[in-house]
């Protein structure tokens, strides 16, 4: 991943505060239209000169509160540049349908962000996911992570039927295999073959380490170039693991999320394959609520991990959460 630079990072910032800008000209260009109907409503006597004072003020006010969250997630989004070199970009995780994570890595990358593209195989057959590969290759986005990916029965649409035509693995070879100019049936590419920075996912502190282990051995045979780790809550786990995983030569990114209570951490521990939050940090979660629910107490947590394993890996993947506002203070409380 390129380094965050002063200048690159200044560039970004400068590029976010246009597309901030260029949002809320669009904001108060549907203030102008909904306005226009509503004295259109007002001339045709369907509304009121009362009801067209009150709705007007009403819209108003709508537009000054998005015009505000825009202000601040721009603000936010330069603050959360520094110390960052790359984005993650999920595909519907936890078989959740949101937004593709293709066309959100084309909206970072516009931005002068770097971002990963995750491509998790339950959505799609090999005909799609190859056509994605190349279609992210023509964007330029070159960094891509590779997921078997959750059952559907796990998210939001338990009705569908997932494909799993490929799993992370054979996802490794048909990119691989791209890259030689070839398709997985056997089809010369046109042009030139892409090139990416290929992912994979690895579980340090699962129950079966030598499990993990196979799986990560599969996938470096595969062409996966760096790992990206399960949440870790036990250092010590990771830090046996990883003496372990120096073997395959490839750089690790710790996994962290930072706890937001102790209700979060257990359900971790009840739901999530591969996590395990010790009894004394549910504790230390617990000891003061309102330090907790702060952020203080998370912040503090992950910060020590990090700390910990550092020496043992190559980079943090920080799973925010929706904390993103407290990554600034994360990174500089672990010394990163």
């Amino acid at each position: 991943f390129p380094e965050m630079t002063e200048d690159r990072r200044k560039e970004v910032a400068k590029d976010v505060k246009k597309k901030g800008d260029n949002a809320k000209v669009a904001v108060r260009n549907i203030r102008r239209d909904a306005n226009d109907a509503f004295k259109k409503a007002e001339k045709a006597g369907d509304m009121s000169e009362d009801e067209l004072a009150e709705t007007t003020e009403k819209m108003q006010k709508l537009t000054d509160k998005m015009v505000e969250r825009v202000d601040k997630l721009v603000e936010e989004a330069k603050t959360y540049l520094t110390g960052v070199h790359a984005v993650n970009v999920t595909d519907n995780q936890s078989s959740v349908m949101r937004l593709g994570s293709l066309a959100m890595c084309k909206v970072l990358k516009d931005a002068g962000m770097n971002p990963i593209f995750q491509l998790a195989c339950r959505d799609r057959n090999r005909i799609a996911l190859e056509s994605d590969l190349l279609s992210a290759a023509m964007l330029g986005i070159d960094n891509i992570l590779c997921l078997t990916g959750d059952h559907t029965k796990m998210g939001d649409h338990p009705q569908a039927k997932p494909v799993f035509d490929l799993d992370s693995v054979s996802l490794l070879h048909t990119v691989k295999l791209l890259e030689s100019g070839v398709d997985l049936g056997g089809n010369e590419l046109v042009g030139e073959p892409p090139k990416f920075s290929k992912g994979a996912v690895v579980s340090p502190c699962s129950d079966s380490v030598d499990a993990q282990l196979a799986k990560m051995e599969r996938k470096v045979a595969a062409g996966a170039e760096y790992f990206q780790t399960q949440a870790v809550f036990e250092p010590e786990k990771f830090i046996k693991f990883m003496e372990k995983a120096k073997q395959f030569g490839k750089p690790v990114q710790v996994g962290i999320i930072i706890p937001k209570s102790a209700g979060m951490a257990k359900f971790m521990n009840n739901n999530v394959a591969g996590i395990h939050v010790p009894d004394e940090m549910l504790e230390e979660l617990k000891a003061d609520k309102e330090k907790t629910k702060a952020g203080i107490t998370g912040v503090e947590i992950a910060a020590r991990i990090i700390k910990e394993c550092k020496p043992y890996c190559q980079g943090v993947h920080i799973m925010a959460l929706g904390w993103e506002s407290k990554i600034p203070d994360l990174l500089k409380l672990a010394e990163i």
